[in-house]
């Protein structure tokens, strides 16, 4: 969905009649709040909405994919794969800066008229607000380089600031989604003291805290070079808990006298026991997070946080039940159906796609009121989600064609004919 540049009557109807279904009818409603994104350089060529190879806007003109070493054929691929489907950005001016701010603050502005409850500010993943915080993407000398907290947040205090003085701070919600390890090029082992890398989020996170303007703040991670946010397994714990917990605890040392911003902690979590490691910790009393962000399991499980509630009541909270560690819905097996496909070289981010769209087409017929089938693969996935039929379309086609279908024999019959002649 995109934030018309102007005011736009029917987009802005959508845009309402989606937030009073997203709030429900009864009295103890959900929040409806819409994240705000800008792709940066990572706005791929031919399906991002932008003319193909023109360049995208970002901090710095670094490419996706070009600062990874080459050392062997799939390294070379991955690297040729990147050129293709990826421009060289190009490097934002101050007024390129301008802009970006002010389109963040009308989308917000769009966003509050349209009845939903707040914005949150997508600042992860790689997209354009997170490209100012690493090194990695922002090779920068101004005030908006990346040598300090309040420089490469620069950009993302402008739009927050300027969020709060046209909507105010009252009734209004603004968070922001921030990466837990997008920072440097490389991780430490994994053992518990932070790697510099989370280091360097939580002094990003203290930064924003210290706004008093913020409600929420979001840990993820990963970008298109290290697409950790797409990929989830029932075996592993919840991503970024680590790191989470030392936010929610300096944050705490820091906001000793003022309220702060609740932390929400998002990846992986798939299980009733999940939950629980995020909110309260396994011990009962230190848990990692004040919230837990659950995006595909709630797609698979509409019905979540009944079924959730009803199967606590019924006295299911021993870690040692089997349904504490279940997931929630049986997650799908992407795995490649073709033992060819199996075969074929493991490109960077080839692949990663299928997830997103197994779970987009969910999402869509979800939204269509049709049923999708469990063990749809991963092909079939990324054709459905660019060529989507609901069965009345399949129905549609069949009799369009059937009753154009001497038209269309007839004009095969005279090009083969023409060919045949000539």
């Amino acid at each position: 969905m995109v934030i018309p540049d102007k005011d736009d009557a029917n987009a802005r109807a959508q845009f309402r009649n989606l937030a009073t279904a997203m709030k429900g009818q009864n009295q103890k409603r959900a929040l409806a709040i819409v994240q705000l994104n800008h792709t940066g350089r990572q706005s791929a060529n031919f399906i991002g909405g932008r003319p193909p190879f023109v360049a995208p806007l970002a901090p710095s003109p670094i490419r996706v994919g070009s600062g990874k070493p080459i050392r062997g054929a799939i390294d070379a691929l991955t690297y040729a794969f990147h050129a293709f489907l990826f421009h060289t950005p190009r490097e934002m001016t101050l007024r390129d800066i301008d802009e970006v701010v002010a389109q963040f603050v009308h989308g917000a502005h769009v966003v509050r008229e349209s009845g939903f409850d707040g914005v949150q500010l997508h600042c992860a993943h790689g997209y354009l607000l997170s490209e100012f915080l690493s090194p990695k993407t922002n090779r920068r000398q101004d005030e908006y380089s990346c040598e300090s907290p309040q420089n490469a947040l620069r950009i993302l205090r402008r739009i927050v600031t300027d969020i709060r003085t046209a909507e105010g701070n009252a009734g209004f919600v603004v968070g922001v989604k921030i990466g837990a390890g997008d920072y440097a090029a490389g991780r430490d082992a994994d053992d518990q003291e932070l790697t510099p890398s989370e280091r360097v989020a939580v002094s990003y996170v203290s930064e924003i805290a210290s706004w008093g303007a913020i409600d929420f703040i979001e840990i993820s991670g990963g970008d298109y070079e290290k697409p950790d946010f797409m990929a989830a397994s029932s075996s592993r714990p919840p991503f970024f808990a680590r790191v989470s917990k030392a936010i929610r605890a300096t944050l705490d040392e820091q906001c000793k006298t003022t309220p702060r911003p609740l932390i929400v902690l998002t990846g992986n979590i798939t299980t009733p026991h999940a939950v629980e490691q995020v909110l309260i910790g396994d011990d009962g009393s230190s848990g990692c997070a004040d919230l837990c962000g659950i995006g595909r399991m709630s797609v698979v499980c509409p019905g979540l946080p009944s079924k959730l509630n009803r199967e606590l009541h019924e006295g299911h909270t021993s870690a040692e039940d089997a349904w504490w560690r279940t997931p929630f819905h049986p997650m799908p097996d992407l795995a490649p159906a073709s033992s060819l496909l199996s075969w074929l070289p493991k490109i960077g981010l080839v692949g990663a796609g299928s997830s997103l769209a197994w779970y987009n087409v969910r999402m869509r017929a979800l939204a269509d009121g049709i049923d999708t089938d469990d063990e749809m693969g991963p092909f079939a996935a990324v054709l459905r989600m660019w060529f989507w039929f609901t069965p009345d379309d399949a129905r549609k086609l069949c009799n369009w064609l059937a009753k154009r279908a001497v038209l269309v024999i007839s004009f095969v019959l005279v090009v083969v004919t023409s060919l045949w002649i000539y």
